[in-house]
């Protein structure tokens, strides 16, 4: 018989009825309060990191003449290719549904047919989703026989306490502020109910103990995790989750375990060899096999920092391997995090019967396994701007959940402790939650979030160059533009979007001379990227002379095209390009 955890039961514990009440209303207090503290959201503008490619300017989403179309040249497009590096087609469905119902034939000022509260709702609901799915799967790890032959009794209210943790966090706040993170949201919502489903299939039978298994609900948390997948990627984790909790919670025979979660593994290899070839990280400078284990050590560390003290949040800290690893605190945070991992280790060996050494390891080594894709161990699209992001962190908060949540269902409590207990869970809550509504205030427009990022990372290419796209199209603001696209490319040479964005405006304000100098220089930088991660510049000098001529300035074109034919010679489009500037140079204007 596999040995489970010892009970949690408190010898004080409320009557039956209590219970049941306690189990009706607690997973609502935790939709309700979690719907009421994000709220603010469903009100909140795209931003314009990422929405715009991803949503609103997008024309498979937002097209100009018609609503989006389902099919191989709209959002069915989706499930055939990648984008952005990502194959997500069940979250461009999504997005696609939204689009559909919100489409209007009128862009708005920020040129959006999409109304941006449809997709901000959605997350909300997601998030909250998720909140109860962590409830769920806490208030069954928590239930424990009360006795051979007994009904099972939980600590729902604990188990709540838990998912509040995870839903009111301000690490939470990114994911579910920024429109583009619904692909975090699905992937960890269908993601948490593969394992909820997972553990009810595999639930211990009330009577003897032993496991039983259910297979309606095993197929239906295997198509929660094939839904998870094809939501994001990073799903992969979700079957080592589930092990976790078997391994290391349950302590479940690890012959069963392999066998029941084996099928998962491989529906998950796919997507894994799928993912590597739309991202494969070779932009991203090369960090030394020997370093990597200090880059996710640190990372990991940084995270628990976060976790513990929600302070100086930013869409991107500048976690850049060849940066930290240059810092010596990266080392001693690497170190730390190591010997936390091997001490919980050892104290599991060492009292194999004692619950707390193992609730603190399961706990542990669910947020490790969650952020184990992006913890730099191998290299990443996004490491370019950091290996730690906000939204890395949104399932990985779930093992801290669990802690609290064996911390507060303890039997060891006396009375007097649970009356401290009570109102000191109240205010972190509250706590928690004016932190999120403030977190918000950070995403209310693009210029707001950009200078929140450049707070606290002053060196983030990034924020510079969404700052200076923002400051672009603002009256009277193109110095300030100018001056934030060329801190980007000072700060990050590769960072191609900041170089495209200052071509547009040396173009545009007619700087024909610097705008070739910056177009070479762009080409020049193209090309020292590996293919995979290259772009098609080969045309940049015939449309940029197109874009001069059709806004009426034919002898700024005319440097363009004259680039144009050095490139290619005797091109027919350059060439009839020219010719058609010198023309209106030539042919006076009508007045």
């Amino acid at each position: 018989m596999a040995r489970q955890p010892k009970s949690v039961e408190s010898p004080n514990a409320p009557p039956e009825p209590a219970r049941a009440a306690g189990a009706r209303a607690a997973p609502w207090v935790v939709a309700v309060v979690t719907l009421i503290t994000f709220a603010r959201v469903v009100g909140q503008p795209f931003t314009d990191v990422d929405d715009a490619l991803t949503i609103y300017a997008n024309p498979r989403l937002s097209p100009q003449d018609h609503p989006p179309r389902w099919d191989g040249e709209g959002i069915g497009y989706y499930w055939t290719h990648s984008e952005l590096s990502l194959y997500v087609p069940v979250t461009y469905t999504v997005w696609g549904a939204l689009a559909a119902a919100s489409w209007v034939p009128t862009p708005d000022d920020a040129g959006a047919r999409v109304d941006p509260r449809f997709f901000h709702a959605a997350s909300l609901l997601v998030h909250v989703a998720a909140a109860v799915f962590v409830y769920a799967l806490l208030a069954r790890l928590l239930r424990r026989p009360r006795q051979a032959g007994g009904a099972a009794r939980g600590h729902p209210w604990a188990a709540a306490a838990g998912a509040l943790l995870f839903g009111l966090h301000p690490l939470q706040v990114e994911t579910v502020a920024w429109a583009s993170g619904l692909k975090d949201l699905l992937a960890g919502a269908f993601g948490l109910a593969a394992v909820a489903l997972y553990l009810r299939a595999t639930a211990d039978a009330e009577d003897d103990g032993r496991p039983r298994f259910r297979w309606p609900s095993y197929l239906l948390a295997t198509a929660c995790l094939v839904l998870a997948a094809l939501s994001k990627p990073s799903a992969v984790v979700v079957p080592g989750l589930a092990g976790v909790i078997e391994l290391i919670w349950l302590r479940r025979p690890v012959r069963g375990v392999v066998m029941r979660l084996a099928p998962w593994v491989l529906l998950m290899a796919p997507v894994v060899v799928v993912g590597k070839v739309a991202q494969p990280g070779a932009v991203v400078a090369p960090t030394p096999v020997v370093q990597r284990p200090v880059v996710a050590g640190a990372s990991l560390a940084f995270y628990a920092g976060k976790l513990v003290l929600p302070v100086d949040l930013a869409f991107d800290y500048g976690w850049k391997p060849p940066v930290i690893l240059a810092r010596p605190t990266t080392w001693v945070l690497a170190g730390a995090a190591g010997a936390v991992l091997v001490g919980l280790a050892v104290a599991v060996l060492r009292w194999r019967d004692a619950t707390g050494p193992r609730a603190w390891l399961a706990g542990t080594l669910w947020m490790t396994a969650a952020l184990l894709p992006v913890l730099g161990l191998v290299p990443f699209h996004y490491q370019q701007v950091s290996t730690v992001a906000d939204h890395y962190a949104y399932v990985a908060l779930v093992g801290p959940a669990l802690v609290l949540a064996w911390l507060i269902a303890r039997r060891d409590w006396a009375p007097r402790p649970r009356l401290i207990i009570a109102p000191t869970l109240v205010v972190l809550f509250i706590a928690l939650a004016a932190r999120s509504v403030h977190q918000f205030g950070y995403w209310e427009g693009t210029e707001v979030f950009a200078r929140r990022v450049l707070a606290v990372t002053p060196r983030s290419a990034l924020g510079h160059s969404v700052l200076g796209r923002h400051l672009m199209l603002k009256p009277g603001r193109q110095a300030d533009a100018e001056a934030s696209m060329r801190a980007a490319i000072r700060y990050e040479p590769l960072f191609l979007n900041a170089r495209t964005l200052l071509v547009t405006l040396l173009a545009t304000q007619g700087r024909v001379d610097e705008a070739v100098r910056e177009i070479h220089d762009l080409r020049a930088v193209n090309a020292q990227l590996p293919e995979s991660d290259r772009k098609d510049f080969d045309d940049i000098f015939l449309q940029t002379g197109q874009v001069t001529l059709e806004t009426g300035r034919p002898a700024r074109a005319v440097r363009y095209f004259e680039e144009a034919l050095k490139l290619r010679p005797g091109d027919p489009r350059a060439t009839e390009g020219l010719r058609k500037a010198r023309e209106a140079i030539a042919t006076p204007r009508s007045k």
